[in-house]
């Protein structure tokens, strides 16, 4: 068993180190060495700490014999100083919010971002997510009946400067919003919301906002993955996809569709009713927004015959090609 060894404040090296990697840990569901995002943030704080206190914080004495400044005591960790530690600490950070792999590979996932812009959308507003900027969310307003549904978007008392656009069956419109209220009109019904900046410009988080415009559909976000390679029908059937709900969301009210980073791997979010990739690398989860009725308890045949729709068309079902 490795004992630690320290003088002075040298203690500080391990407990702000795992005190930054446990407060980190609230925002990342991957809390490994090998999640960099996770690290580079967890390694920030105690670096700039142990270098602030290291250089300027212990007392310090000039020595009579040498005229050389020196610290009163030694302060290290397994004989390595304090202020090292804290010098090492903000270099792994700073390499990794260089270059972080996640970001160099971000152009393999480039299928998370096909919706095509139409003559119906609000042509003042960004369609593209990836063009989203900072103070800006993505919002993407659902339509879950069997009609096109035409909507008015604007900011709380200014209905005269509404933008229009026409939302198609079981599909979305997605629209970059500025931080701020918002209001969204259709069929005599108004909804209003608020929306924060996005908390990550990247693709391997998602952090989408969804306005259901009927108050009657829930969504369930369902990992399925597994669903996502060469599997029968009957293969399918066996899995227990009940374990695989990653949350459930009142479609009556805004959802913030926060989904997290796990285990190292892109987060890639399949809108409702649109097909499964065939395929996936090591590095994706993939998920799929099921909806469901408001009333209706979730079952693992509700789920998979919704996975299956997508996954093999079936006659009456409106499946959404990329």
């Amino acid at each position: 068993m490795l004992s630690i060894v320290w003088r002075g404040a040298g203690i500080l090296v391990p407990i702000l180190f795992f005190l930054s990697g446990w407060i980190t840990s609230y925002s990342y569901d991957d809390v490994t060495l090998g999640n960099t995002e996770y690290m580079k943030w967890t390694l920030l704080w105690p670096g700039i700490l142990l270098t602030l206190i290291g250089l300027f914080v212990l007392p310090i004495k000039k020595d009579e014999e040498t005229g050389k400044w020196k610290y009163v005591g030694n302060h290290d960790l397994f004989w390595v100083p304090m202020v090292v530690w804290g010098i090492l600490f903000l270099s792994f950070s700073i390499k990794f919010f260089v270059a972080d792999p996640l970001v160099e590979d971000e152009t393999e996932y480039d299928e998370s971002y096909t919706e095509e812009e139409t003559e119906s959308t609000a042509a003042s507003y960004s369609m593209n997510e990836k063009g989203i900027k900072e103070g800006e969310r993505v919002v993407k307003i659902y339509n879950p009946t069997d009609a096109p549904i035409t909507i008015y978007i604007y900011a709380p008392g200014h209905s005269e400067d509404a933008l229009s656009a026409e939302v198609p069956v079981k599909d979305n419109l997605f629209i970059a919003l500025a931080e701020g209220d918002h209001v969204v009109q259709f069929n005599n019904t108004t909804k209003e919301f608020s929306v924060k900046g996005s908390s990550t410009l990247a693709n391997y988080n998602s952090d989408d906002v969804w306005i259901v415009l009927a108050d009657d559909m829930d969504f369930l976000l369902v990992d399925v993955t597994a669903a996502c390679a060469e599997i029968t029908k009957p293969e399918l059937r066996e899995i227990d996809w009940l374990k695989n709900i990653y949350n459930r969301y009142n479609g009556k009210e805004k959802i913030d569709m926060n989904v997290k980073q796990r285990d190292g791997k892109y987060m890639v979010i399949r809108e409702p009713y649109y097909n499964l990739p065939i395929s996936h690398t090591d590095k994706e989860h993939i998920y799929s927004i099921i909806p469901i009725p408001s009333g209706e308890e979730e079952t693992d045949k509700y789920i998979e015959e919704f996975i299956i729709s997508i996954c093999w068309q079936q006659e009456g079902v409106k499946i959404h090609i990329d």
